[in-house]
């Protein structure tokens, strides 16, 4: 994860305000809105993994579902908020999933 920011940073630190901003930044030129996929795809994978390999939470599985509930509420918000639901990001989400 890049220190203290980037959209690797962004993402993991919950800065939906941020990635907002950064998301319009790049809606001045849609092209470059892969970038932003690419980092949001990686975060979903890493942090999915982390989850699934969690050996704690695998013992429980409560805690477990209740962890991938959360993470994907949190895919949600962001792409609420962050996103504006735009529906590309949207299917990234879904396909990471």
């Amino acid at each position: 994860m890049e220190k203290d920011h980037g959209a690797s940073y962004m993402f993991a630190t919950k800065k939906n305000d941020d990635l907002k901003k950064l998301y319009d930044c790049f809606d001045r030129n849609p092209t470059k809105h892969i970038f932003l996929m690419q980092k949001m795809d990686l975060y979903i994978q890493e942090t999915g993994e982390k989850i699934v390999a969690d050996e704690e939470l695998l013992k429980d599985p409560i805690a477990f579902i209740s962890r991938l509930v959360e993470f994907y509420t949190e895919l949600n918000t962001t792409l609420n908020v962050a996103f504006r639901k735009n529906q590309t990001y949207k299917f990234h989400i879904d396909a990471c999933w």
